[in-house]
């Protein structure tokens, strides 16, 4: 006996993909545009080595949104980001102020700007894990 692939299976297959297409155009195409602007905005921010992080903060500042996703997701990130440049510059106001600090005040200010760069970097990566979800829902 000859082995033949099952043709309801087959049909199957095809018709899963008929779905998901159908699935995608279901998506409002000017949604899925803001929604790939505003992604595109985002990835620019985040690869953007830390000295650019301000100019790609205001592009992403300055992006539309029109929709309950997207503004949620720009807001989530607009947010993280504010809190790690805010936690960069107090780490650069340090350096620049160290020699006037004393020892003890020294460590306590680098230990507090420590805590807030974790926690700026934690909100990062949920903006992150948000950014790939819109991805994942309007199939960017």
């Amino acid at each position: 006996m000859r082995w033949q692939p099952a043709r309801p299976a087959l049909l199957c297959l095809a018709l899963a993909g008929t779905a998901c297409d159908r699935h995608h155009s279901d998506i409002d195409p000017v949604q899925r545009q803001e929604a790939a602007s505003l992604s595109q905005s985002i990835a620019a921010l985040r690869q953007a080595p830390n000295e650019q992080k301000l100019t790609q903060l205001r592009a992403v500042e300055a992006a539309a949104c029109t929709q309950p996703d997207t503004c949620a997701l720009k807001g989530q990130c607009v947010q993280a980001y504010r809190k790690f440049l805010g936690s960069l510059q107090g780490i650069k106001a340090l350096e620049t102020q160290a020699p006037d600090l004393s020892a003890t005040a020294n460590a306590q200010t680098i230990a507090q700007l420590e805590r807030e760069l974790d926690a700026a970097r934690a909100l990062t990566l949920r903006c992150a894990d948000a950014q790939a979800a819109l991805g994942r829902h309007y199939k960017l």
